[in-house]
């Protein structure tokens, strides 16, 4: 039986469209729906991997798993290591200091063909704003592709053996009869998920399990999950069965479909508002599965530039995305930093593909066998480093002056009493913390995460002033009544739970400190006037009932937020500092002036303190202490060394707090 051609330009000059396409829409180029590409990429390694083994079948009688898989291994495992290991050295030498352990678990995750599933675990995905920071996230698609290569020649196997006394013909239809049943249940299982589990807010489920994650956001997971991506595989799968066919026959009709169909294919994904493409049903999400289905059994003659394109696209998938990201973290996500990266990545491209998946595919299969054992603890090797990397942190120890900052949880039990906790997600995310009685309060601190950062220095402070204390913080909560929208449905009733225990406790004086948030977003460097009201309105609010019951309030102004993707390696080592986001001290003076205005703060009940000084100018921020310790642990929280460095000047605060609240 004549076979398809196994190189058809026609099907690289369709990977050319895809990744250019995906290039684009990753570079912020106006096209609106190019992450489509990845679609196009699905149905053509359905077509390949199909079309593979129906020709080793008809060529041998048999299909060997061990061989296909190594084949597979060859073709896209050491140009993937390769991006891996050359990206991972870039971050570690000159990346934001921060990225580090997210970097290794991400890398770990796309080596371990897992990414998908990594991706999908993490809150917002791939239509997040902030991508960026997920430097590897694009191989959530080759992940996808290695879990469909896994399971779908066993199963085609299988049918090649249970007819292996039929005529090709009849493998033929076999093998077309199982590639649509599984279509339609990849199609029925997708429609059923997201009809039966419509998208909610994450935050406010209980239920944090996979199986929680699946049920909150079941659209996310169709995009990600194999099982919902299947059946655009197996339209490739399924065209590479009647492929064949269609190249028999010179001059078939199907072929004069080609250049409407592209066409048709191009509109899809440069054109159409991508707005609507993100459901996972989305019409010209299925049109363009369907059109690149069609243009695939038709078969044409490609053309030579984007076919050359096309053959390079793997390499040039693969190097776009972690160059785009490392440039838009590191510098700006200017037009000329884009232009930059794509520069680079094209570059890099080129060279993995003379050097690397060239010479990795001329490697004979059978002399790769012979060598499997190395192979395999070369391998086992890396993944073993990567992983205990992802899990443990990307190595942050220049000689001694450099320590991990691991600092999420803050460790408080040396100066707490041992069950003391403000680290807790229990109790509907209330955060809370004390070295004495709860009944015997004598400073409070009140605020969300900034406040549970600072918890450490608070208690020290209070400890020099030999007052009892106790915390009270909620993570991304503002401390503020608001009629605009919240971004979590708990703060509200974590607010006035906090009033009224504060009037209970009656403490000599409320520390409130917080980032500054109305609904959502912080930190907001440039927040508009009418924010800025809003958010004084809404502090005003609850500060004025504790002054009217005689409590005395401490308003602690914010950390300036900083840009932490400066904070390089080579900045630690330098002692240097960096620079206040745009518009974040203006900020910062501005709501200091709006509640000092709004607030009543009778007889000096309501005060204000900035502890940033000495930390930070008008202009930037030290990064480190002066032995080396990294003060920040984000764009906006200290560290736990930031918040020791910060303690005396809030104890100082505190006191005059005290004083002039006291005195008559």
């Amino acid at each position: 039986m004549t076979q398809a051609p196994q190189h058809r330009s026609d099907v690289q000059v369709l990977r050319a469209v895809a990744v250019i396409a995906v290039i684009a829409y990753h570079a912020g180029l106006p096209v609106r729906s190019g992450f489509l590409g990845v679609d196009v990429f699905l149905v053509i390694s359905g077509y390949v991997i199909c079309a593979t083994l129906l020709r080793e079948s008809s060529r041998t009688g048999s299909i060997s798993i061990p061989k296909f898989y190594i084949r597979r291994v060859r073709r896209l495992f050491l140009p993937l290591l390769t991006m891996l290991a050359v990206s991972m050295l870039l971050f570690w030498m000159f990346g934001p200091f921060i990225a580090h352990r997210s970097v290794s678990r991400q890398a770990f995750s796309a080596l371990g063909f897992f990414a998908n599933f990594h991706y999908f675990s993490m809150a917002g995905g791939y239509f997040d704003p902030e991508k960026s920071a997920s430097f590897f996230l694009h191989t959530w698609s080759l992940s996808l592709e290695e879990q469909f290569y896994l399971v779908f020649p066993l199963i085609v196997a299988l049918i090649v053996f249970l007819s292996r006394r039929s005529t090709a013909r009849t493998l033929n239809r076999n093998v077309l009869i199982g590639v649509v049943a599984l279509a339609a249940s990849s199609l029925a299982f997708s429609w059923w998920l997201i009809a039966s589990f419509p998208v909610s807010q994450v935050f406010t489920q209980s239920d944090t399990s996979f199986i929680g994650r699946i049920k909150i956001d079941a659209e996310s997971f169709a995009f990600f999950s194999p099982l919902t991506r299947a059946w655009q595989f197996l339209v490739g799968a399924a065209c590479a069965v009647g492929a064949a066919r269609a190249w028999q026959l010179k001059n078939h009709r199907l072929r004069v479909w080609f250049e409407p169909a592209l066409f048709a294919l191009l509109v899809a994904l440069l054109v159409i508002d991508g707005s609507a493409s993100t459901s996972f049903f989305a019409p010209n999400r299925v049109a363009v599965t369907v059109v690149t289905g069609l243009l695939v059994f038709a078969g044409f003659d490609g053309f030579t530039v984007l076919s050359a394109i096309g053959d390079r696209s793997y390499s040039l998938y693969l190097w776009h995305f972690p160059l785009l990201s490392f440039t838009s973290l590191k510098f700006d996500a200017s037009a000329t930093s884009r232009t930059v990266a794509v520069l680079m990545s094209i570059v890099c491209a080129e060279l993995s593909y003379r050097f690397i998946e060239t010479r990795s595919l001329a490697i004979d299969v059978e002399y790769f066998l012979k060598r499997a054992r190395t192979a395999l603890i070369v391998s086992v090797a890396t993944f073993v480093l990567i992983a205990a990397i992802g899990i443990a942190g990307w190595p942050e120890k220049f000689a001694n002056n450099v320590l991990q900052r691991d600092v999420v949880a803050i460790p408080i039990a040396h100066w707490a009493k041992p069950t003391a906790r403000c680290a807790n997600m229990g109790d509907g995310f209330t955060y809370k913390c004390n070295n004495g009685e709860a009944t015997n309060t004598q400073l409070l601190l009140v605020g969300d995460s900034h406040a549970r950062g600072l918890a450490l220095g608070f208690g020290m402070a209070a400890d020099a002033l030999q007052r009892s204390w106790s915390a009270n913080t909620a993570i991304g909560c503002t401390f503020a009544r608001f009629t605009v929208g919240r971004q979590f449905d708990f703060c509200d009733v974590w607010v006035e739970k906090t009033i009224r225990r504060v009037l209970v406790l009656r403490p000599e004086l409320v520390v409130l400190f917080q980032c500054y948030r109305v609904g959502v977003g912080c930190p907001q460097p440039t927040m508009s006037a009418e924010r800025r009201e809003e958010y004084s309105t809404g502090v005003a609010s609850v500060i004025d009932e504790l002054n009217d019951a005689g409590i005395a309030v401490l308003y602690v102004l914010d950390t300036p937020a900083v840009l932490p993707e400066q904070a390089s390696p080579s900045l630690i080592l330098n002692n240097s500092r960096v620079p206040i986001q745009r518009g974040a001290r203006a900020t910062n003076a501005d709501v200091a002036k709006l509640l000092r205005q709004t607030a009543n703060a009778s007889g000096g009940l309501l005060q204000f303190a900035n502890i940033t000084n000495g930390l930070c100018n008008k202009e930037s921020c030290r990064y480190v202490s002066s032995d080396n310790q990294p003060l920040w642990f984000d764009a906006d929280h200290l560290s736990l060394f930031g918040v020791r460095d910060r303690t005396e000047p809030l104890r100082s605060a505190i006191e005059k707090a005290l004083t002039q609240t006291t005195s008559p």
